[in-house]
């Protein structure tokens, strides 16, 4: 959930600052009326929220490139797959950036955080949305239980957006609305996750529930083909929100 400092900073100067250096955008202004405040404001969880929203909109068929924070992607892509990472392997030191840090591991590495990282840092336990501005996304830490240590179970119902994106393939109708519930965020028995609901550590680290297979496989897909023939489309999703892969 910590992002990258030098990724996060070069996003901040990028978005807050005109080319030209001379010009500041207005709808910046407001985190700045209380300058005391900022270091206060949850700089990760908005930084996520904006990369979300980027890899929704890269994910449309026009879309010739991607926007957002990606050195914490790339972070994530080394952290959790060893055999992409680059050769240089390094210690992470105490107030350098965490991409900075390598370790050797075979295929996936489920718990590159630590094995408390949710005792360590209550917040990643948070359910619910989560905001940059006014681009919201939801956050559903109970679909990824085993990055937390824990066992996975059977997830809750995805968040509904109050509004979702039309089934078109151009990026400017790429708008998903959710419900902020920012006055939730400072109330963590309201959007934590309790340990009586996520239950036990996980042992092996890909650990699930004996019914979570079950309900998993008729929700993906077991194999890529990696065939040229032309295949059936699959039938569009009755949940306008949920996008197949096709």
């Amino acid at each position: 959930m910590v992002a990258p400092i030098r990724g996060l900073a070069g996003a901040i100067r990028r978005s807050f600052i005109s080319f030209s250096g001379a010009r500041v955008k207005p709808n910046f202004c407001p985190l700045i009326e209380d300058i005391e405040q900022i270091g206060e404001y949850s700089w990760g969880s908005g930084t996520l929220a904006n990369l979300y929203r980027q890899l929704g909109m890269a994910s449309r068929a026009d879309a010739k490139q991607i926007s957002g924070c990606l050195t914490l992607l790339e972070c994530w892509i080394y952290e959790y797959f060893p055999n992409f990472r680059p050769p240089t392997v390094k210690a992470h030191v105490i107030g350098e950036p965490w991409c900075m840090r390598w370790h050797i591991a075979d295929v996936v590495y489920w718990t590159p955080f630590g094995p408390n990282v949710a005792r360590d840092v209550e917040k990643t336990l948070h359910h619910g949305t989560i905001r940059f501005m006014d681009t919201i996304e939801s956050y559903m830490s109970d679909r990824v239980l085993r990055q937390f240590g824990f066992r996975q179970i059977i997830p809750a119902s995805p968040i509904q957006p109050m509004c979702g994106s039309k089934r078109e393939r151009k990026i400017v109708s790429y708008k998903v609305r959710y419900e902020s519930n920012d006055h939730a965020w400072s109330i963590p028995n309201v959007h934590r996750l309790e340990q009586t609901y996520y239950g036990h550590r996980a042992d092996p680290a890909w650990e699930v529930a004996t019914d979570y297979m079950d309900w998993y496989i008729p929700r993906t897909h077991l194999r890529v083909d990696p065939s040229t023939d032309l295949l059936e489309r699959a039938e569009p999703s009755p949940v306008p929100f949920v996008y197949d892969i096709t």
